[in-house]
């Protein structure tokens, strides 16, 4: 990430500019910048899971940038809800820019968890809003509107500017029979409707599946199925965040005389926090701690823990692969995956079912088991019903694949917004609003940042790629040593790493062998030692050796020193 200025056009007083850093043409790191004359406001800072071919990375940040560019006209952050693809980004972003937070109690409590682990927790201006209430800021005023979703507490922006108003739906669905009994605002959707809404951003994950997203109650009776079939030991894995959810599964151990344990740090910090603020409910006898386990018998408790993703560091990979210290998957235990993958995680999430079903287990899952798991995101009759309540003058699809967007304005279309009135935008456009019309403007940086081990920022695409040819190619590394005059004294070794296998090896390298020699031979043959022109000259020698070998082009790396004293 770089902070230099970035040119920008000046955003004229009968308009407003938004700029997505994260969340469209894909599945998480959402990000959103609103910018009037008088400053900038961010909606969610979420990351987002690294894909398979991006080795050793941790996390996928949005491109800050532009944000950094401009830190003096950022007024405040405002967060629809908890999960990670809308709050992820947040630490990351705050100790490059310390700006005020505005959040719902629970979205709070679990910012503050993230802040307090990072160092921040004292150190940021953190807000706790309510549903329908309003935030001034400056000339914008936002107003949280309740929402349904897989986690409680979650709402969508209301912004009102000088232009116009416009809706941020964050992720949400309508659910009629909520855990919490918390409905969607419908008056305060269908209000804007009435009152005019300039544009509408709606989150368009589910735009692919027809009907309506079912009720969260709707899984009760599927759990009760489970609970009443298993003979031996329960896990059940779910987004720790799914406070709803595991509600339920409270619910069903209770009513089916099990104990619970909650494993797994996030497992542990969501629960704690969630029932602290009353969004989770259980008699204190119902879960014990993990060392309690061995007082009861397989058939009496249920371990509830993180890893529906196939993380390979969380609770489930761990109990799965003996890497957890206490516990184990037994024979005849039933495993109960309340999730389902999110786009990119399929192959790890089928490793760990394969692994389970080869240690004896049961396993339960969506698609052999209806009914264990539901969205929380809208599907296409609810998505209609949004557009219907709202009346947007302008529609933008947001958080999605641009299958997903693409299939979104089509329904938006359907609906009676015309077709120039419906934007479809990348990472780093700049959407101008005007009563007017809506258009693309210009672009700001928006390539994804990748956070390694170190949680160091920006990985970069040049490191990335390196990794990416070590893992597909390996390594070759040459050493040798030479005289002033270029006599050899030492070497050549060379030593090879996941390129080539097998009886041919020592061959191969013999030959190797002959070939640096050769080429050591030629350089002092056309005039004196150039030791960077040799370490060159053997570099791309081995590469053209490899490649006729293996037909692969393993990394090469070159050690040449020059005994000057010789």
């Amino acid at each position: 990430m770089t902070e230099q200025a970035l040119p920008l056009p000046t955003v004229p007083t009968d308009a407003l500019d938004l700029i997505p850093l994260g969340g469209v043409g894909e599945i998480g790191k959402n990000m959103w910048c609103l910018r009037t004359t008088e400053g900038i406001i961010i909606l969610d800072c979420g990351f987002a899971f690294p894909s398979e071919e991006m080795f050793g990375v941790d996390l996928v940040l949005p491109d800050f940038s532009f944000v950094l560019a401009h830190a003096t006209d950022v007024r405040a952050i405002f967060l629809s809800h908890g999960h990670e693809d809308h709050i992820g980004g947040l630490p990351f972003l705050l100790k490059l820019l310390p700006v005020p937070i505005y959040a719902t109690a629970l979205t709070m409590s679990l910012i503050e968890g993230k802040l307090s682990e990072h160092g921040l927790l004292g150190r940021i201006p953190l807000r706790v809003i309510r549903p329908r209430e309003s935030v001034k800021i400056g000339d914008i005023t936002v107003e949280g509107i309740r929402v349904c979703h897989s986690i409680a507490d979650a709402v969508a922006f209301k912004v009102s500017t000088a232009v116009g108003s416009i809706l941020y739906t964050g992720d949400f669905k309508f659910d009629p029979t909520p855990i919490d009994g918390e409905l969607t605002d419908y008056f305060k959707l269908t209000e804007m409707g009435e009152d005019g809404l300039l544009l509408l951003m709606s989150d368009s994950t589910n735009v692919n599946k027809k009907g309506i997203t079912p009720s969260e109650a709707a899984v009760a009776p599927a759990l009760d199925r489970v609970f009443v079939s298993a003979k031996h030991r329960i896990i059940v894995t779910t987004f720790a965040s799914n406070i709803h959810r595991v509600q339920q599964i409270l619910n069903a151990a209770s009513r089916h005389g099990r104990k619970v344990v909650f494993l797994g740090r996030s497992m542990l910090n969501v629960t704690t926090r969630a029932r602290q603020l009353g969004y989770l409910s259980h008699p204190d006898d119902l879960v014990i701690p993990v060392e309690a386990l061995k007082h009861f018998p397989p058939e009496a408790v249920v371990i509830l823990t993180t890893g529906s993703q196939g993380e390979p560091l969380a609770a489930l990979s761990r109990i799965t692969f003996t890497d957890h210290k206490g516990i184990r998957v037994q024979a005849g235990d039933t495993v109960l995956i309340s999730a389902i993958p999110i786009p990119g995680n399929e192959r790890s999430v089928g490793r760990i079912i394969n692994q389970l079903f080869a240690l004896g287990a049961e396993v339960v899952y969506e698609s052999v088991q209806q009914g264990t798991h539901v969205s929380g995101h809208a599907s296409e009759e609810e998505l209609k019903m949004m557009l219907a309540f709202t009346r947007p003058r302008f529609f933008l699809p947001i958080h999605g694949e641009v299958r997903h967007l693409v299939r979104h304005a089509a329904l938006a279309s359907s609906m009676g917004i015309p077709a120039e009135n419906i934007a479809i935008v990348n990472n780093g456009d700049i959407l101008r609003v005007q009563q007017s019309g809506v258009a693309v403007i210009g672009q700001v940086p928006s390539q994804p940042t990748l956070v390694d081990g170190q949680l160091r920022y920006d990985v970069g695409q040049s490191l990335l790629r390196e990794r990416q040819k070590l893992a597909n190619d390996g390594v070759v590394t040459t050493a040798l040593s030479v005289s002033a005059a270029g006599r050899i004294l030492s070497g050549p070794h060379i030593v090879t790493r996941g390129c080539i296998d097998g009886a041919d090896t020592d061959a191969i390298i013999q030959e190797g062998t002959w070939r640096v020699l050769d080429v050591v031979s030629a350089h002092m043959e056309r005039g004196p030692l150039d030791p960077e022109r040799l370490r060159r000259q053997i570099s791309e020698a081995l590469a053209r050796f490899f490649n006729e070998k293996t037909r692969r082009k393993p990394l090469q790396i070159v050690h040449l020193s020059v005994d000057s004293q010789t």
